[in-house]
């Protein structure tokens, strides 16, 4: 009921995607659990790192819980290089953009880096880079 009585003030109400959201309790994921007793417009901030390392798919996330995501961090994840940056790992952004960008309801992405292989205003310009070179493959 907050996130109804939210609305009217232009604000909104929702959670942001850890690893261990995608743990499982009697077969079902904790952020499932969450999302699947919430009302839509409680909204679901999906980390596409995080959820990956927790075991989770996030591409499936996002199709779940269409219209949910108004915000989406884009991380990268490599199950075989932890230092990986936006475009170098194993996410299909393609995909990803293509459902936050039809059904997601997604407005703003948020690129994250926090691996500090690279001093913060280089990892900034690589992944920006990368990110204006995955979104031209579009």
């Amino acid at each position: 009921a907050l996130a109804v009585k939210l609305r009217p003030h232009g604000m909104w109400i929702g959670y942001h995607a850890h690893a261990g959201d995608f743990k499982k309790i009697s077969g079902e994921t904790y952020w499932d659990i969450l999302f699947g007793n919430t009302r839509k417009e409680v909204l679901m901030q999906m980390d596409t790192c995080n959820a990956s390392d927790g075991g989770g798919d996030p591409i499936a996330s996002l199709r779940k819980y269409a219209g949910r995501s108004r915000t989406v961090h884009i991380k990268e994840y490599s199950a075989t290089n932890k230092n990986a940056i936006l475009g170098e790992g194993d996410i299909d952004w393609k995909t990803v953009f293509s459902i936050c960008e039809t059904i997601g309801g997604t407005e703003w992405y948020i690129i994250e880096e926090e691996k500090d292989v690279y001093p913060p205003m280089k990892a900034v310009e690589l992944c920006l880079r990368n990110y204006k070179v995955l979104r031209t493959k579009m």
